[in-house]
C-alpha cells in the first residue's frame, strides 16, 4: 500500500538537490551558470552588444520564443538610462516595464514577455528577482498555494516564504538562482510534486 502527501519543500530537500546537482551537473546547467558569469563579470548594461548577446543568449537557453522584432524591443528598454540604478531599487516596476514589450502583432500594441523580463533581471541580481514561468507557478502553487494573477510582485512574495521553508530569510550571492532550479525541479515532475510516504 502506498500512501502519498503534497510536497513539502524544506532544508533537507534543498540540500539533496543542491548535492544532485554537483554529481550529476547537467549541460543545460552549465549554460547558465556561463550566462550567469557573464552578467556578473559585466554587471552594467550600457553596451548595445553585450546586451544583444544577453537577451539573444537567454532567448535561446531557455526557449522563450520570443521573436526578433521583440529581442530588438527588448533590447532597447534595457539600453535605456538608469536601468542598472533601477535593478537595486525597492520594489519590481523595472520587471513590470520590461515586460510590457512593444509589438506590431498584437491589437494592444504590446507583448507581456513577463517571463523573459524576469529571466533578464534575475541573471543581473539572482538574489533579489526570481524567474517567474508556468513551470514555477506550478510548483508554488503546489507547494505554496499560490494563486496566479501575473502580479510579479505577489510572485516574489510566494517566492520569499518558499525560501523561508528553506531556511534562507536573505539570499546572498547565487542562491537565488539554485533556489529557483529547486523550484523548476519540482515543477517539472510529478514524483517530487507527491512523495511516497509509506509502501507496504
Amino acid at each position: 500500500m502506498q500512501e502519498y502527501r503534497m510536497y513539502t519543500p524544506s532544508a533537507e530537500g534543498y540540500a539533496l538537490f543542491r548535492e544532485n546537482l554537483k554529481k550529476t551537473n547537467p549541460i543545460g546547467l552549465t549554460h547558465e551558470l556561463e550566462l550567469l558569469k557573464d552578467f556578473s563579470d559585466n554587471p552594467e548594461n550600457t553596451d548595445e552588444a553585450v546586451v544583444e548577446r544577453r537577451v539573444r543568449g537567454l532567448n535561446k537557453s531557455y526557449s522563450t520564443r520570443i521573436s526578433t522584432e521583440g529581442l530588438n524591443e527588448i533590447k532597447k528598454l534595457i539600453l535605456q538610462p538608469g536601468f542598472d540604478a533601477e535593478l537595486d531599487r525597492d520594489g519590481y516596476m523595472l520587471v513590470e516595464k520590461l515586460r510590457r514589450v512593444p509589438s506590431s502583432k498584437t491589437e494592444k500594441g504590446w507583448a507581456d514577455c513577463l517571463s523573459f523580463a524576469s529571466k533578464y533581471c534575475h541573471h543581473c541580481r539572482p538574489d533579489k528577482y526570481p524567474i517567474y514561468d508556468s513551470v514555477n507557478v506550478r510548483a508554488l502553487t503546489v507547494c505554496m498555494g499560490y494563486k496566479d494573477e501575473r502580479k510579479y510582485a505577489e510572485y516574489v512574495k510566494c517566492f520569499k516564504e518558499f525560501c523561508s521553508a528553506l531556511g534562507f530569510e536573505e539570499l546572498k550571492g547565487n542562491e537565488g538562482f539554485y533556489i529557483d532550479k529547486y523550484i523548476q525541479k519540482v515543477g517539472s515532475h510529478d514524483e517530487l510534486l507527491f512523495l511516497i510516504t509509506d509502501e507496504k
